[in-house]
């Protein structure tokens, strides 16, 4: 069974129907890397960044490992036309088109690398969730008004989250379900409410399951979920945004919204009285815009340090923390980890993955052209918060390299050589 910990689908994506930016790591630690230019394959252990295949034509935007790693599934974005899925055979260097859908949140290998589960957006806050068979092309209905987000169990089950009704404005009560993709036999686990930022990730053996739910006060809680026993266990109450067990299933990496005591935690004096971090606007009459402006002294703390950091437009900063399997002995990690693409509806969802049982990899933003234009940076770090580094320069390197021949999405041939500007 392929690594557990990197399943974990944002129902963001539901509505507008892209993937989100998820890496999927193999047994052997290769991060496969979806970019404009093609699929990477990063290996860890060297550091050494190579390209797989590069399609024809439209964007790479998605790549997952098969389980018995001979293949790569890609999913790639025709501007206008839909998303294709095309299945490439590492041994033989073909490809193969599995299909071209109007949209894709999701798309996932069943654990015999046989079939492909995909999520298709109907229009609605819900997902067809389908199976492909790799060998006749036969599409089989699975479930219907499902959040993206599933997880493929040993012996051909998958978990998923099934829309009941909505309870609040993005936010759905339904349930936790195992669906048996051989007999179509459903087997309801745990009612509870998840919204857009919903999360799932099932422990290495198979046995539990991670999930966000959305509460109304005090906020996103992080539930563990034995499936056999059909318990649930509140493990954090609040400020979670998506959590991944580590291969090992010892360890929880999970991604929290930053406060303002996080934000002024380890900087200096100088930086303190040079920036004060943003805050949420208050109601009216509580602090005038002059007020607002004054740094705070050396020595003083914001006011509302609880109180989330807000950057305009965009989503709360998060942090990177890893815990126990019980959510417990929480260690910081990361800060300022990018969590979405950019601002507004277009945004997409960013998570990170869990390269072994001590690393992590995860996403920041960096400045790259004034202050409006941003970039995301690939950084690795230890679970204990040790060796934080970018890998983002090798990953930049190989994709201005000189490109290796691609394959033709419908046809697995080598295109013809691109002819340069006159």
């Amino acid at each position: 069974m392929k690594r557990a910990g990197l399943a974990a689908i944002a129902a963001l994506v539901l509505g507008a129907g892209c993937f989100p930016v998820l890496l999927d790591v193999d047994k052997q630690g290769r991060v496969l890397i979806a970019r404009q230019e093609g699929v990477f394959s990063f290996d860890a252990k060297t550091e050494r960044c190579q390209l797989l295949c590069k399609p024809s034509k439209g964007t790479s935007a998605w790549a997952r490992w098969s389980p018995d790693g001979k293949m790569v599934l890609v999913g790639i974005i025709h501007e206008g036309e839909g998303t294709e899925l095309l299945v490439y055979n590492i041994a033989t260097k073909q490809s193969k088109s599995v299909g071209t859908f109007r949209n894709i949140s999701c798309a996932l290998w069943s654990p015999e690398s046989r079939a492909i589960s995909v999520a298709e957006p109907r229009g609605d806050a819900a997902c067809d969730l389908d199976l492909v068979n790799l060998a006749t092309g036969e599409r089989k209905g699975m479930l219907s008004k499902a959040l993206p987000m599933h997880k493929w169990l040993p012996g051909g089950k998958v978990v998923a989250f099934t829309i009941q009704q909505e309870r609040e404005e993005n936010a759905y009560y339904g349930e936790l379900v195992v669906y048996n993709a051989a007999n179509g036999d459903l087997q309801l686990i745990e009612s509870m409410i998840c919204d857009r930022y919903a999360s799932v990730d099932v422990s290495p053996d198979g046995a539990s399951a991670l999930l966000i739910e959305w509460t109304d006060k005090p906020g996103y809680k992080l539930s563990l979920v034995d499936m056999k026993a059909r318990k649930k266990t509140i493990l954090l109450t609040e400020g979670v945004m998506n959590a991944f067990w580590s291969p090992d299933g010892k360890k929880i990496a999970i991604v929290k919204g930053m406060t303002r005591d996080d934000w002024w935690a380890g900087r200096s004096d100088q930086e303190r009285n040079r920036q004060r971090p943003p805050r949420r606007p208050g109601p009216p009459g509580q602090t005038t815009p002059e007020q607002e402006a004054q740094p705070p002294k050396p020595d003083e703390k914001p006011k509302e340090d609880s109180e989330e950091l807000v950057m305009p437009g965009e989503m709360p900063p998060a942090k990177l923390v890893v815990t126990d399997r019980e959510g417990k002995n929480e260690q910081l990690v990361a800060s300022n980890v990018a969590i979405e693409t950019e601002a507004g509806s277009s945004a997409r969802p960013i998570y990170p993955a869990w390269l072994d049982v001590n690393t992590i990899l995860y996403f920041e933003k960096t400045r790259v052209y004034g202050v409006a234009g941003t970039s995301l940076r690939l950084m690795r770090v230890g679970a204990d918060g040790t060796g934080r580094r970018s890998l983002q320069h090798i990953i930049d390197a190989a994709a201005a390299g000189k490109p290796l021949p691609g394959l033709t999405p419908k046809t697995g041939t080598t295109p013809p050589t691109p002819v340069p500007p006159k």
